[in-house]
């Protein structure tokens, strides 16, 4: 969406919005969610992230940490032996 491809996540034939939606053929390469998504979750995918939301995801992927809320992260980093 930010390289301006699509308007949609769902619309992305290579993301997992569309797989869940479209991809029947290729939902058998998904896990099922660990926890059911919230009634608004493609809304939530559509928006645009916040330029800090940009800026923490981009250093959790360049040090290969989780991403979530700081509870979730650390109980993570622990279980993954990445602290």
């Amino acid at each position: 969406m930010r390289a301006k491809r699509v308007e949609q996540a769902e619309r992305w034939p290579h993301g997992n919005e569309w797989v869940r939606r479209d991809g029947a053929q290729l939902r058998t390469v998904l896990s099922d969610c660990p926890v059911e998504r919230p009634r608004d979750w493609t809304s939530w995918v559509n928006q645009p992230h916040t330029a800090a939301e940009q800026a923490s995801l981009r250093e959790h992927i360049r040090r290969g940490r989780p991403y979530g809320d700081e509870v979730w992260v650390r109980q993570t980093a622990s279980k993954l032996n990445l602290q």
